[in-house]
């Protein structure tokens, strides 16, 4: 009697609890999947990219992952991110005619030579998350690294 109601009060109960919240978690972890994979697809109206290099330090530096809103509004001392060849560039707006854009790295000494134009530009910053683009950069080298 004494171990047939240890099963069904402390046995039992605790493994019921433990299967929900597995079943729970996996939940939420897949909720999660699914939202990074959407924001990662574009389905969303902001993205996000991970800084490689120090070239707008102090503002943000390597590993620093960037949010930027797509089709924003761009003004001068706007950071925007832009496609030059095949790099993706994140660097301040410092002069815009109807044209083209001209930017420059917050550490950089100079401006940029190339000229920006609308269709080059991919978004503008809104805010960023410090050092969670090291797991893409990582990811990226090993890549790399592998393929040659």
């Amino acid at each position: 009697m004494i171990i047939y109601f240890l099963f069904k009060y402390f046995i039992f109960p605790q493994r019921k609890i433990k299967k929900k919240k597995t079943i729970l978690t996996y939940i939420l972890f897949l909720g999660i999947a699914i939202l990074i994979v959407s924001f990662k697809m574009g389905l969303f109206k902001y993205e996000s990219i991970a800084i490689i290099s120090n070239s707008m330090s102090p503002t943000f530096t390597r590993g620093d992952l960037v949010i930027y809103e797509k089709d924003s509004p761009i003004t001068n001392q706007d950071i925007i991110i832009y496609q030059s060849d095949d790099k993706i560039i994140v660097h301040r707006v410092l002069t815009q005619n109807n044209n083209y854009y001209i930017t420059k790295g917050d550490a950089n000494n100079s401006h940029d030579l190339n000229k920006i134009t609308k269709k080059d530009i991919k978004g503008v910053y809104k805010f960023h998350l410090k050092y969670l683009g090291f797991p893409a950069i990582w990811l990226k080298e090993f890549l790399d690294k592998e393929a040659n």
